[in-house]
């Protein structure tokens, strides 16, 4: 082949070498280019519900019987009688220990006769003066006179023996003494018809009835005293712990029995400091009791305490139960207390709502393929989950997650579809991403 064939073929070689690799830079560009576009954000889609929107405050307690009493000895003695058990039930007014106490029985009897001679005596005082009492004090008058004046009598005879010589000056002394002696006696007896014929005073009667009211409190002290020695039930309610039994020593203060009525079984439990000025009677809660595995009970605030514990910050509240039945004392509780509710309300995922340039509050709605904004008006926060008060309609679709840079218009894409949201179909090997630099705020 000549020199100049050679160099044009050369040439050639030379420019078409050049061509591909032109071709081929360019076609480089342009994969390079469709891979740095970014795909459009995937997003997730909820329907939009009417339901009520609830706060709860998860707290745990204790379930106990409000009404239970810690019975105890006032006196001591041998227990005679302990017929009951533990979880035995009994009725108000049910004797349940006897402790033997003769000596105070005695007493008992003492003070029924010292009241039985006090009445007789009020009874004496009230009757009046009997007419032979009357006659017996007239007799003695009577003969009391004729003693003071055959004394008198004598008197002047022994005067005169005396004054004639014919007796000693002693005898007119002892005349005068024995005559002042019956002469007193005399005196007496008049005074005692004159009281019999009167009557006794309204003092003498008034010592006699006081004398009755003092007996009448002296058994009752007896009495009071005797019946310390029989323990009653002071309710209705189940044994729910017993310390003796017949034959022990009973000691002043010391336990007996324990006695709880189960009708007033309640949850006990203690509130934050943070919530302790938003707690009202008549406040719903939901209880699970660990020990009862799949049920759920119902309850309400029934007693708030006044005051907060100095040590732990919080404050009491007692639940009552629509049904306490299966419910014992000493059971852990763990409670959902419903401090705000509002019922048949439209509420999202607080993420779901955004705030726009301009300070208003918005969501994003899927469209054919895009999200497209919807201003709306919110309501409170109660958890995670926020009140929309317009601007949505039960029924809705939103999205809730994946909506932190989207701006109106922008593409979206749903996981799980053959097709994006926008209804491009995905292209293999490149997971039908489809680049959309609108969808993304820098």
């Amino acid at each position: 082949m000549a020199p100049s064939n050679t160099r044009t073929m050369l040439s050639a070689i030379g420019l078409l070498a050049l061509i591909s690799l032109i071709f081929a830079g360019c076609g480089s560009d342009t994969t390079q280019s469709q891979t740095n576009k970014k795909p459009a954000p995937q997003v997730l889609i909820e329907v939009v519900k009417q339901a009520d929107l609830i706060q709860t405050l998860p707290l745990t307690g204790e379930i106990i019987a409000v009404e239970t009493a810690k019975i105890s000895s006032t006196v001591d003695g041998v227990i005679g009688l302990c017929s009951f058990r533990e979880g035995d039930k009994v009725e108000e007014g049910t004797i349940m220990i006897e402790i033997d106490r003769e000596t105070l029985r005695a007493e008992v009897f003492t003070a029924e006769a010292a009241l039985d001679v006090a009445r007789a005596r009020f009874a004496d005082s009230t009757a009046g003066t009997r007419p032979e009492e009357i006659d017996k004090a007239f007799e003695a008058v009577k003969q009391y006179k004729e003693s003071t004046e055959f004394s008198s009598k004598d008197l002047e005879r022994i005067a005169m023996l005396v004054k004639s010589g014919a007796l000693p000056t002693e005898e007119l002394e002892k005349t005068r003494v024995k005559h002042v002696s019956e002469q007193s006696k005399y005196n007496a007896a008049k005074r005692q018809l004159d009281m019999l014929k009167a009557g006794l005073t309204v003092t003498t009667i008034a010592i006699q009835r006081a004398a009755v009211k003092e007996a009448e409190a002296k058994l009752a002290m007896a009495k009071a005293r005797l019946a310390e020695c029989t323990v009653k039930a002071p309710f209705s309610g189940v044994v729910t712990k017993l310390w003796v039994k017949k034959g022990d020593m009973a000691a002043v203060k010391a336990p007996l029995l324990e006695l709880s009525n189960f009708d007033s079984i309640v949850v006990r439990c203690a509130v934050p400091e943070k919530y302790a000025t938003g707690l009202n009677e008549g406040m719903l809660a939901e209880v699970s009791i660990d020990a009862i595995s799949g049920r759920t009970f119902t309850a309400s605030v029934a007693r708030v305490f006044p005051e907060l514990d100095s040590r732990m910050r919080t404050r009491t509240i007692e639940l009552v139960f629509d049904d306490a039945k299966d419910l014992m004392p000493g059971m852990f509780a763990r409670l959902k207390l419903i401090l705000q509710k509002l019922p048949d309300v439209i509420s999202l995922p607080v993420q779901a709502v955004r705030t726009s340039p301009d300070g208003k509050k918005m969501v994003f709605i899927p469209f054919e393929g895009k999200a497209l904004a919807r201003p709306v008006e919110t309501g409170i926060q109660i958890g995670n989950s926020i009140q929309i008060e317009s601007g949505l309609n039960p029924g809705d679709k939103v999205i809730v997650a994946g909506n932190d840079k989207l701006k109106d218009g922008a593409e979206i894409r749903v996981p799980g579809s053959k097709k994006d949201a926008s209804g491009n179909k995905k292209e293999p090997g490149r997971g039908g991403q489809i680049a959309s630099e609108s969808a993304v705020q820098n």
